[in-house]
């Protein structure tokens, strides 16, 4: 069986996988627990917290609106770990980059922004989670699959 191999290099707070991630309280946040996984979850909450609620992909306009509210949200939750043979991890990042296996990634353009550690600051809090790391830093993570 050929499995799926990529490095990723993200900048922000590694979480662990779905049962490690630091919780402000006792109950589970609901993007945790969502249908298509965390890492959907975690990109709806995000989105809502900047006002970006719409479902109806075929509203004109819509992609740019979603556009815009990814562009104020400057994150996203990254997967990495091993995906066929237990939980993935997630790294929730400010900036990333993947190179697939045999096809190396520049890293030229992945300068975190001046504000990327207070809207990793915002979206821990809007998520409910307490990271492992003090602060964000580099993290070097594999991806199988």
């Amino acid at each position: 069986m050929v499995r799926h191999i990529q490095a990723i290099l993200a900048y922000g707070h590694a979480l662990g996988d779905n049962y490690g991630f630091g919780h402000d309280n006792k109950d589970v946040p609901a993007w945790m627990i969502h249908t298509l996984g965390p890492e959907i979850g975690a990109e709806q909450a995000l989105r809502s917290a900047v006002g970006f609620t719409e479902t109806d992909w075929r509203v004109e306009g819509y992609n740019d609106r979603l556009q815009a509210a990814d562009e104020r949200v400057g994150m996203e939750l990254v997967i990495h770990g091993d995906l066929l043979g237990g939980d993935p991890n997630y790294i929730l990042a400010a900036t990333h980059t993947v190179a697939d296996l045999g096809a190396p990634a520049s890293i030229t353009d992945l300068d975190p922004s001046d504000n990327s550690d207070r809207r990793l600051a915002w979206a821990l809090k809007v998520l409910g989670i307490t990271p492992v790391s003090l602060k964000p830093q580099w993290y070097l993570a594999a991806l199988t699959g």
